[in-house]
């Protein structure tokens, strides 16, 4: 446990797929509900973060910070980690949960964590929500990256 707010925690867990399965399972259909609002956000036909199957979320080696309050996960944040920096592969929030904290308190505890790496992380130009929240906790130097999905990406960094 990283940090403690009333009932809510962070739990750190080093590799997803060493979680029951069905936690697999409550991560999935948690990240396609709050990317199918993002998708909607984003006024885009295609999401790649949805085309995701629950195999592949299953099989992934990444660790994670899961956000758990009243015995439910509200959010998670996974990350790999790298020589030198952390990367931010997903920063997911259910969305009866958003604009309470969870997502600043996953990036927090992320942050807590970090050390001597850097943080990286890619993200829609056009998603305010996140890139506020990034910039928030200080992930700057953003710098333009590719369209894709007819989206300006921009990867932001913290140092």
């Amino acid at each position: 446990m990283i940090e403690e707010r009333s009932d809510r925690f962070i739990q750190p867990v080093e590799v997803i797929n060493t979680l029951p399965i069905t936690t697999i399972h409550e991560l999935y259909d948690l990240q396609t509900q709050s990317y199918t609002v993002e998708k909607v956000l984003l006024n885009i036909d295609t999401f790649p973060p949805l085309l995701e199957t629950s195999c592949a979320f299953a099989q992934a080696d990444d660790a994670i910070l899961m956000c758990i309050e009243k015995g439910s996960i509200r959010g998670f944040l996974q990350y790999e980690v790298a020589k030198d920096r952390l990367i931010i592969n997903k920063l997911v929030v259910h969305p009866d949960y958003f604009r309470t904290g969870v997502a600043s308190d996953l990036l927090q505890a992320l942050i807590d964590l970090k050390g001597d790496k850097s943080i990286q992380v890619e993200t829609a130009q056009e998603n305010t929500p996140a890139m506020t929240l990034y910039q928030k906790h200080d992930l700057t130097d953003i710098t333009p990256l590719k369209v894709a999905e007819g989206l300006q990406l921009v990867k932001l960094v913290m140092t």
